[in-house]
């Protein structure tokens, strides 16, 4: 899926995007007062009311798991304030009002997210993706809701109701919105920027500089600009103005020893033993790959009688990293390798 952020200050946006990073803000932080209100008012009198009614059949410390219970709940509604980290998108590049407030009266540039990317860096699910909900009244959290979201046990809900809401006056943005676990700096795999979208007013010097400093990254280049007789805006694509750049983080990771061991394969299996080795050339290309340390065929992911190769490696930001691969996916990537005779 792809995704969109409308960037207005230009220095500090185009350093963020150098360095692969976005900002997960809090709260109170963003431009709307109304960031994370949740009526939830009426729940401690229902809890009592509950409470009192269980102490008619029960012996137990009502009021003690009540004050537990109501004190559990204060603590993971403050979360929304001081904890969670909000990262906000639009689904769409040519909203002109979106250009005018977040871009800087389209002086600015919007960045092209491929989302299953920009989430996908760390090896434990460390952010929630959430659609923003728009109505005309904040969300409610009463007794029975509480209850329902305990009972399907998802933080998703729990966060949908605290960060997933907003007045029907932005409904013009189209938000979605990443939730990380910390408000902080949040690193993410460089390829997840997939183009640039420059804006009507986007001087050409810093056009230049956009893509000077983002060279060899594959990226794709657009000037926005108005269709003839109409409010509506369009892109228009750009020659990438370092198309010879060398590729950026790449490298060839070592593989470990045994790593591939295709003596070991099941024997209706073994006649793929040639596709271990393509998929670890492929895999040790990764440029967040440190060191290959397992390349196999994985059972679960197989369909059809053909096989889905796996291979495990070191990365910079987590243990281990696991990526499959189709035998057609290795066929293309492996034809794309053009420095087999030097790296092996």
């Amino acid at each position: 899926m792809k995704v969109y952020k409308y960037r207005g200050v230009f220095e500090r946006d185009l350093n963020s995007l150098e360095l692969d990073q976005f900002w997960a803000s809090t709260t109170n932080q963003l431009n709307d007062p109304c960031e994370g209100l949740l009526i939830s008012d009426n729940l401690e009198q229902q809890l009592h009311e509950f409470s009192l009614l269980i102490k008619q059949f029960s012996t137990a410390n009502v009021e003690e798991s009540k004050n537990s219970l109501m004190k559990s709940i204060k603590n993971i509604l403050s979360m929304k304030d001081n904890r969670l980290g909000i990262f906000s998108l639009s689904k769409v590049f040519d909203d002109e009002l979106l250009w005018a407030h977040y871009a800087n009266s389209h002086y600015g540039f919007c960045i092209e997210f491929n989302l299953n990317k920009l989430t996908s860096l760390y090896y434990e699910n460390k952010y929630t993706v959430l659609d923003v909900i728009y109505t005309d009244h904040p969300p409610k959290l009463d007794f029975q809701k509480l209850l329902t979201i305990l009972e399907k046990d998802t933080s998703k809900q729990i966060q949908q109701q605290m960060l997933g809401y907003k007045s029907k006056r932005w409904e013009y943005e189209n938000e979605i919105r990443i939730i990380s676990d910390t408000a902080q700096i949040q690193n993410y795999d460089f390829r997840a920027v997939t183009a640039i979208y420059f804006g009507l007013r986007m001087a050409e010097s810093e056009i230049q500089q956009v893509m000077r400093a983002l060279q060899g990254r594959g990226i794709k280049y657009f000037q926005m600009q108005l269709k003839n007789n109409s409010f509506k805006l369009e892109a228009i694509p750009l020659p990438d103005a370092f198309p010879h750049s060398p590729k950026y983080k790449y490298s060839v990771a070592p593989i470990a020893k045994d790593a591939i061991a295709p003596q070991y394969l099941k024997e209706e299996h073994k006649q793929y033993a040639d596709y271990l080795y393509k998929a670890g050339e492929i895999l040790r290309r990764d440029p967040y790959c440190l060191q290959l340390d397992d390349v196999n065929i994985s059972d679960k992911k197989s369909e059809n009688g053909e096989p889905t190769i796996y291979g495990s490696y070191a990365s910079p930001y987590n243990k281990y990293k696991k990526q499959y691969l189709t035998l057609a996916e290795i066929d293309t990537l492996y034809s794309q390798i053009d420095d087999l005779e030097t790296s092996i």
